[in-house]
């Protein structure tokens, strides 16, 4: 204990060199990256568009005739008139009866539900049934901007007090901060016996 109290003054100045030498590595500047960091997250939802087309006449554009050969026996006239009437109401049947189609076209999850009516050898009407799904797209861009550092102002106090004295002087503290993360301190205060104190000091960052 002896020791200690002789060579106090030379703790104190070992103790203020290795704050220099820490200062001078937290000094060292490190690369800072201030590009914003930018997320995208994609979500593709599908929308349904249902409806309908009716009544729908599509026009003649060409006309083809048949021409009938001997080989068509059932589209030439029948010199006997019993046989010649049973040809006639056969192609009469055939003619005037309505014939339905109906398709479906399917792309993906999206169909048309096709219905056609022949009759009289032409198409007598066409509706269509569509079901569409399309997709919808949707971006979310999230920014998140880079920490800028900044100068910062605190001000606080302090109590303090020993093993005789539960309080015995109170300091008033204004800190100074820089965007180096270095902090300056200014103190002052006033203990029981109204002597007032005061100080200064500063801290460094120790970068791990």
């Amino acid at each position: 204990m002896e020791y200690i109290k002789q060579n106090f003054i030379s703790f104190i100045c070992l103790f203020l060199l290795a704050i220099i030498l820490l200062q001078r590595c937290a000094d060292t500047p490190k690369p800072v990256d201030n590009k914003p960091i930018i997320t995208i997250v994609s979500d593709t939802s599908w929308k349904s568009h249902q409806g309908s087309v009716t009544n729908v006449y599509p026009t003649i554009t060409q006309t083809i005739p048949y021409k009938v050969t001997g080989k068509d026996t059932q589209y030439i006239a029948d010199t006997n008139y019993t046989k010649l009437k049973a040809q006639f109401e056969s192609l009469r049947e055939a003619f005037l009866s309505e014939n339905i189609y109906k398709d479906t076209a399917r792309l993906d999850s999206s169909s048309v539900v096709i219905t056609d009516t022949i009759f009289k050898n032409r198409i007598f009407g066409s509706k269509y049934l569509f079901n569409l799904k399309t997709p919808v797209i949707t971006n979310t861009i999230t920014i998140k901007e880079p920490y800028i550092p900044v100068n910062q102002v605190y001000i606080g106090g302090t109590v303090n007090g020993n093993p005789l004295s539960f309080i015995n002087s109170i300091d008033a503290e204004l800190l100074y901060k820089t965007k180096q993360d270095r902090i300056f301190e200014l103190k002052t205060g006033i203990d029981l016996k109204g002597q007032i104190n005061y100080g200064i000091g500063t801290f460094w960052k120790i970068h791990l």
